[in-house]
């Protein structure tokens, strides 16, 4: 019994720690892209200003 419950709990653990970790890199590549997209704009205006 005792080994069941220390399965269900590994894989709680597990399937929580995947999230957190699929989340944060999901989040820091769209921050990436979304940074990579504001420095993208920026040049455009600076090269249409001058």
């Amino acid at each position: 019994m005792s080994e069941i419950a220390f399965k269900t709990v590994f894989i709680k653990t597990f399937q929580k720690a995947f999230l957190i970790a699929f989340t944060t890199a999901f989040i820091t590549a769209f921050i990436t892209a979304f940074i990579t997209a504001l420095l993208k704009a920026f040049k455009t205006l600076n090269k249409a200003r001058k």
